[in-house]
């Protein structure tokens, strides 16, 4: 009885090792599609410049260096203090309370 737990506790572990055969099971069988880079060759088709494939392009409409500027101040320890906005006040003037 020991002998069959034992042995149904490897059963799953046996499942998996026995699965990864190469015995034609998922992407890897006989007749399934095979990736042949068309999506390579559709980039390079649709590339306005051969360069830009390389070392890319920035937008045209580019806001980059707002980000830079707030990350090189944090970076640098020259943080802009908060603004100060205060819209309620403690214990102001108090109106018509009852009686």
């Amino acid at each position: 009885m020991a002998c069959t737990r034992n042995a149904m506790r490897l059963l799953p572990l046996l499942i998996l090792l026995g699965g990864c055969q190469g015995d034609g099971i998922g992407p890897d069988r006989i007749g399934t599609w095979q990736p042949q880079g068309h999506n390579v060759a559709n980039l390079h088709a649709m590339a306005a410049d051969p360069a830009h494939l390389d070392r890319g392009v920035g937008a045209a409409t580019e806001r980059g260096a707002a980000g830079t500027d707030a990350v090189l101040r944090l970076l640098e320890d020259r943080r802009r203090a908060l603004p100060v906005a205060r819209t309620t006040t403690v214990g102001g003037a108090g109106g018509g309370g009852a009686r």
